[in-house]
């Protein structure tokens, strides 16, 4: 535990160091991004509107907000039609991701209006990090935290000033407008299964390892778990 805790400390000053420089941003592509979310957000409000028009046979139109308001929302699952509330741990009744996705699984006639208020709500997410994300000079920047994450992977959010946004969940869209400073490039670096190969090998179950070196770690699992 102590040598990861200074690996992790060791990592600071680097972490400090992509903090405060932040990454160029290519605005015309950027802007270009931006209306076609719009657009993309448009037409899919108009599917929100089809689908809630269907579901409570009469006229419905959402708000002039891009999802739906969850207020609105909630009044139209829980209240007109009438499904079971989902809520939160201290009993509140929610229309989060996590209860779209349940409603979605539990009734099949608002999967369809589930799936295009999670779009609409993601598209909306994106376009505020486009829009309000980047610092006064046009970079975008956000707070790295080294070993935060519960299996000591790095973490990252808005930082001390309230600029950026978490980037390692930003879509991949975005991150074509991202582009590196002169002289330099970008690099993407993956381990495959590095988690559940590095499991293997300090467990020492050969067979385990010698799944992940034939490639078909998934498989061996599945047939372990459903024979």
């Amino acid at each position: 535990m102590a040598l990861l805790y200074a690996f992790d400390r060791a990592l600071l000053p680097i972490a400090f160091a992509m903090q405060l420089r932040g990454f160029r941003v290519d605005t015309k592509a950027r802007d270009e991004l931006v209306n076609d979310l719009k657009v993309d957000g448009k037409l899919l409000h108009l599917d929100a509107d089809r689908e809630a028009k269907t579901l409570v046979g009469h006229p419905f139109k959402w708000a002039e907000a891009l999802p739906p308001p969850p207020l609105q929302l909630m009044a139209l699952l829980y209240d007109e039609l009438g499904l079971k509330t989902v809520r939160t741990r201290d009993g509140k009744r929610t229309g989060d991701k996590d209860a779209l996705v349940k409603l979605a699984k539990r009734e099949p006639k608002v999967r369809g209006l589930c799936i295009a208020v999670q779009k609409l709500r993601d598209i909306e997410r994106q376009i505020e990090v486009l829009e309000t994300g980047l610092s006064s000079d046009g970079r975008l920047r956000s707070m790295f935290n080294p070993g935060q994450a519960e299996t000591d992977r790095w973490t990252s959010n808005t930082d001390p000033y309230g600029e950026g946004t978490n980037l390692m969940n930003i879509d991949s869209r975005i991150r074509k407008v991202v582009i590196p400073d002169p002289g330099y490039e970008f690099m993407e670096v993956d381990l495959a299964q590095a988690e559940s190969r590095i499991t293997a090998y300090l467990a020492n179950d050969q067979a385990y390892i010698d799944a992940h070196e034939a490639g078909n770690t998934h498989v061996m699992c599945a047939r372990v778990f459903w024979p």
